[in-house]
């Protein structure tokens, strides 16, 4: 007799719930205080989100996240920003090395490569500029986003992905 298949699929949770579950407090906080983390709830588009980890929030970058640095701190955060759309169009480039980072939202493929001096269009309408190293002796590579280091890629989220990274990104002509 047939056998009934049931396909399982996964619940996640969306970004802003991730954000937490990371332990990205203070990147989430920065969000809410520029109304990009409503941004990211309220619409069915996906994001690839690079998300700065609490330890990058020292310093200068702390004081990002006093009022009166609203406006900066809401530009520095739509630069964290990238449409998902712009992200799964990269899968067309080909890499000498060939290692991409591989997501699945709602039963679609996407595979964002992070090929060495690829742009990506933020939601700020800035690019971020995505360049591989690779260290010798031992020939690991590391990826970096402007100047921060990826350091934790694909958090799948219902809404899109995260990549975690060791700074805080501010545009150019940023204070």
């Amino acid at each position: 007799p047939p056998t009934r298949t049931t396909k399982m699929c996964l619940t996640y949770p969306n970004l802003t719930g991730d954000l937490a579950a990371q332990g990205l407090e203070k990147f989430k906080r920065a969000l809410q205080n520029t109304g990009l983390l409503d941004y990211l709830d309220s619409t069915d588009s996906l994001f690839t989100v690079f998300a700065p980890i609490n330890r990058a929030w020292q310093g200068a970058y702390l004081k990002l996240l006093h009022p009166e640095n609203n406006s900066t701190l809401h530009d520095a955060m739509q630069y964290h920003i990238v449409r998902g759309y712009d992200i799964c169009k990269i899968e067309t480039h080909i890499c000498k090395i060939d290692r991409s980072l591989t997501t699945y939202f709602s039963g679609a493929h996407y595979s964002i490569n992070f090929c060495d001096n690829t742009h990506l269009k933020t939601k700020l309408g800035k690019d971020l500029v995505v360049t591989r190293k690779t260290f010798l002796p031992s020939s690991s590579d590391a990826i970096y986003v402007d100047n921060a280091q990826v350091i934790r890629y694909n958090v799948v989220a219902r809404n899109g992905v995260i990549h975690l990274i060791d700074r805080v990104l501010l545009p150019s002509g940023a204070s």
